[in-house]
């Protein structure tokens, strides 16, 4: 996204950990911000970005190991 990557979500199995939250990292400046989000949280999801929004669809709970079919739309502005 721009001169930036976007990253969403994930897991850590060994701590049976999942996370929600959203980083944004600067490839020209080496730095990683935390971006403001509502997006529950999940892992095994897909995701892309179309103009300046981030679309997450799908993935799974480490908890109940449910798996999700739901699309969100994440605005990067």
């Amino acid at each position: 996204y721009g001169n930036s990557m976007i990253l969403y979500g994930g897991c850590d199995h060994s701590k049976n950990e999942q996370f929600e939250d959203v980083w944004k990292y600067n490839f020209d400046t080496y730095e990683w911000v935390t971006l403001r989000g509502s997006i529950p949280a999940r892992f095994a999801h897909a995701s892309c970005i179309v103009e300046d929004n981030l679309y997450i669809f799908g993935g799974k709970s480490l908890e109940t190991d449910q798996r999700f079919n739901e699309l969100y739309v994440y605005d990067l502005k």
